[in-house]
């Protein structure tokens, strides 16, 4: 492992020997570097994927890294699909998770990729899955903590309205590929959840990842991979770095809303450091749920 990465969490964490997490999306990007780092200090991870054979090659160079066998379960599901997310919840052991990261997302999708019943593929990974995940977790393992993430460039639905948003097939019109506004507008959904699920009373806490060099600039066109990683290069993070804050919150007692952020410029780069949440994760966090129980009807 990175010896910034080690010598920061033998600063800023605690050993986790005896206690188990659960991470979405933990094969690439944040998710993978938080299950190395949680695994690092001692912890029991599952990871949650689509892909078990990519699952199988990360843990394997996690031990090769750290020299020594892991405890890592993997379990198999589908993001994209809420009946494949309520099934793989729902056979789960009943042993409670001390953390679970609901991390999985995805930016920037083959154009005009559809999701179930005609939603964007972004809106129904990061919005619906990210939902649907939290209620079902939330219904085996009430007393867990839950670690949501946020991003630099989340937005608001015009006029506070989600609806328009979803199944846009059904206006009768061509699909018209919106990625980068769907992308914004999941991210602030992912704060609604984590509003309305903070109310509620839950352990629950956010991770503003800030800009970091993972796999996304991948799925753009050479040229701009090239630029993008010029850019990443001189004013973004890595991903380890990134991955941090999730680390944190998951294993060391912070207060429950407890939001934590890069320290650098902008909110850009750096390590993390708590802030106070900022209102726009409860503007429209009322709305969202309505729209929510409507369309989970």
């Amino acid at each position: 492992m990175n010896k910034k990465v080690l010598s920061y969490l033998e600063k800023h964490a605690s050993q986790q020997k005896g206690k188990r997490f659960l991470i979405t999306g933990s094969t690439s990007g944040i998710g993978y570097e938080c299950a190395k780092d949680l695994l690092y200090l001692g912890g029991e991870v599952t990871f949650m994927v689509r892909n078990e054979e990519k699952a199988k090659e990360c843990i394997h160079t996690i031990e090769n890294e750290l020299g020594h066998p892991i405890s890592a379960h993997i379990v198999i599901y589908d993001q994209a699909d809420p009946n494949s997310i309520r099934e793989c919840i729902r056979s789960l052991p009943d042993t409670p998770y001390d953390a679970i990261v609901l991390n999985a997302g995805i930016y920037n999708p083959k154009k005009n990729s559809l999701g179930k019943e005609g939603n964007s593929i972004t809106l129904q990974v990061n919005a619906i899955g990210t939902q649907t995940c939290f209620e079902e977790f939330y219904k085996r393992f009430p007393s867990s903590k839950y670690v949501i993430i946020d991003s630099i460039v989340n937005s608001s639905p015009k006029k506070g309205d989600y609806s328009p948003y979803f199944h846009r097939h059904k206006e009768g019109k061509p699909y018209k590929d919106k990625r980068n506004n769907d992308y914004a507008i999941s991210k602030r959904i992912c704060m609604n959840i984590f509003a309305n699920a903070l109310e509620s009373g839950t352990k629950v806490y956010m991770a503003h990842p800030g800009i970091a060099k993972t796999n996304i600039i991948n799925a753009f066109a050479p040229v701009i991979k090239r630029l993008g990683n010029g850019f990443l290069y001189l004013f973004a993070h890595h991903a380890w770095k990134a991955a941090l804050g999730m680390c944190l919150l998951c294993c060391n007692d912070y207060e429950k809303g407890t939001y934590l952020v890069p320290r650098g410029p902008f909110e850009i780069a750096g390590y993390p450091k708590p802030r106070s949440m900022p209102k726009r994760a409860y503007k429209y966090a009322s709305n969202w749920s309505s729209f929510w129980e409507n369309e989970s009807k």
